[in-house]
């Protein structure tokens, strides 16, 4: 396999009126270029060459809008903008009996506004309006409420919110072709959803902070198969559901540790089975070290070390979407195992605005797979320097 990836971005950002206005625009651009080859072996005598190319440019304004205190209105800002991309997708893979292709583009644009700031001091509140047009349908409408309420006197916060969400199919879900099998639907209308959350966070101590959060969501025109498997529909309604937990201590200025939990049941409303690649767990243990310098170095500048340790339990899997060793297929629906990812990042300083890191992902090798077939990437490095000029 081969895999080549050029992104970048460029960003101005100009101060206006004292402060009062900022206002910055952002062009970025992505190219993906992906080559996979699986000659025979004893198991297989098919040969597979699959090619996957992608690009993606883009083009945002964005803005930040500081509004006069009024009152029991304080730190009040509008925030809004709009942005402009294009997508395009070139692909062909699988056997020459069973060849997947598409090659396809699409453009979009969208606009957005959104109030955030405080009442009473002690109520922030947040509300938003999003259009998205993405290219060959009407467009879609979008907004989200939210609110975290302070309760000094309990040592709390209480959070809420809700909104809806849109979501275009992807290119191959139009577009896509499979030779005398398969095709895509180019009439296939978005899936959109609303979504609501509450919770409350609290203080138990000076060096340890508890919270908790239920939330609900409820997704409809679901793309699935129809029944013959040949194309795409708008089929489905899902809810998901659930709770996540966390604990936060925090022993020392320079050390700090956080372990989630979340826990969630995801079903296909329409046909009351489990959502296929839905873990019902997932947790994570986070730690931060953040350490002074052991020799001279810029001022009150630390050595930021961060272990992750991440968890993925089993989640369902369907029919026809598992396979066994040789390429065949499984027609009864099964279970794809859980897996852990240990993690590491550090950063050291090396000048005033310039720093050094180093990620390394998968350190233990883990090798499970959250979707049959997909092996999680194995071990991984990256380093680099970060600057601020």
């Amino acid at each position: 396999g081969q895999d080549r990836s050029w992104f970048g971005y460029g960003r101005t950002t100009t101060d206006m009126f004292g402060g009062v206005w900022t206002t910055g625009f952002t062009l970025s651009g992505s190219q993906n270029r992906r080559r996979y080859t699986n000659l025979p072996d004893p198991t297989n005598p098919a040969t597979a060459d699959d090619l996957y190319t992608g690009s993606r440019q883009a083009f945002s304004w964005d803005n930040t809008l500081h509004l006069p205190d009024l009152g029991s209105a304080t730190d009040f800002t509008v925030i809004f903008g709009g942005q402009w991309e294009k997508e395009t997708a070139d692909s062909a893979n699988g056997s020459e009996f069973f060849r997947t292709t598409v090659n396809a583009s699409q453009r979009s644009g969208a606009g957005y506004a959104s109030l955030q700031g405080r009442l009473f001091e002690r109520l922030d509140v947040t509300a938003g309006i999003r259009y998205d047009g993405p290219q060959g349908y009407d467009g879609f409408t979008s907004w989200r409420l939210g609110a975290v309420l302070a309760l000094p006197e309990v040592s709390s916060r209480l959070r809420v919110s809700g909104g809806t969400s849109f979501k275009a199919p992807s290119l191959f879900q139009r577009y896509g072709v499979i030779t005398g099998y398969f095709q895509g639907n180019p009439n296939l209308r978005p899936e959109d959803g609303f979504a609501w959350e509450a919770g409350i966070e609290t203080d138990v101590a000076s060096w340890a902070t508890v919270s908790a959060l239920y939330f609900d969501s409820r997704i409809r025109n679901l793309i699935n198969y129809d029944q013959t498997f040949t194309t795409l529909e708008n089929v489905d309604r899902a809810r998901i559901r659930g709770g996540e937990f966390s604990l936060t201590i925090r022993p020392a200025d320079w050390v700090s540790m956080t372990g989630s939990w979340t826990v969630q049941e995801a079903t296909d409303t329409t046909t009351d089975a489990p959502l296929a690649r839905r873990p019902r767990n997932i947790a994570a243990l986070t730690m931060r070290f953040a350490a002074p310098l052991p020799w001279d170095g810029p001022r009150n500048a630390r050595i930021v070390v961060v272990p992750e340790i991440l968890y993925t339990g089993a989640s369902p899997e369907g029919a026809y979407a598992r396979y066994n060793d040789d390429g065949t297929s499984i027609t009864t629906a099964g279970k794809n195992d859980g897996g852990t990812v240990f993690n590491l990042t550090a950063t050291v300083p090396i000048l005033e605005q310039l720093a050094g890191f180093v990620e390394f992902r998968n350190l233990g090798n883990s090798q499970y797979e959250p979707a049959n077939g997909y092996v999680i990437p194995g071990r991984t490095a990256v380093a680099g320097v970060r600057g601020t000029f």
